[in-house]
């Protein structure tokens, strides 16, 4: 069998961005009194390759959709923004693999995500260099 691409997801693939996301979406949630509770990771994991709309289901299951929504865009961007300045935790060699690869194979990152998350990736580790192309959730609504 022949190929020429390889396609990649990000979140437990090519990094862990859990404590930032924790930390950004927590930081949100102080600005909504109504909501007690905080975001942990145990919570993101349980949410991780769901689609975003269903995520704000789980995570804020007493609010309607459109509160869901707002809350999902503002998590999203404040993550976005301290993702692209700080970034998660690589894995192991990632960097070596993905310089490796693309020498050979058109590489692509595909993930159930907001606008802006790969590109924070990318921005905060350098990696966008060895991509083709991106899509995520967002673009999508798949």
């Amino acid at each position: 069998m022949k190929f020429d691409g390889i396609i990649f997801d990000l979140d437990g693939t090519m990094w862990n961005s859990t404590e930032g996301v924790c930390a950004t979406w927590n930081q949100v949630l102080e600005s909504y009194p109504e909501i007690t509770y905080r975001i942990t990771a145990d919570m993101l994991y349980a949410t991780m390759g769901l689609p975003m709309d269903e995520i704000g289901r789980r995570l804020f299951p007493d609010c309607d959709a459109e509160k869901q929504a707002e809350l999902l865009k503002k998590c999203g961007d404040l993550e976005n923004e301290y993702l692209s300045e700080h970034g998660g935790i690589l894995y192991p060699d990632l960097e070596k693999t993905l310089a490796k690869l693309s020498e050979k194979y058109k590489l692509f990152v595909v993930s159930n995500c907001q606008n802006g998350y790969i590109e924070s990736f990318f921005e905060a580790h350098g990696t966008g260099k060895y991509f083709t192309d991106i899509e995520c959730f967002e673009n999508t609504g798949l």
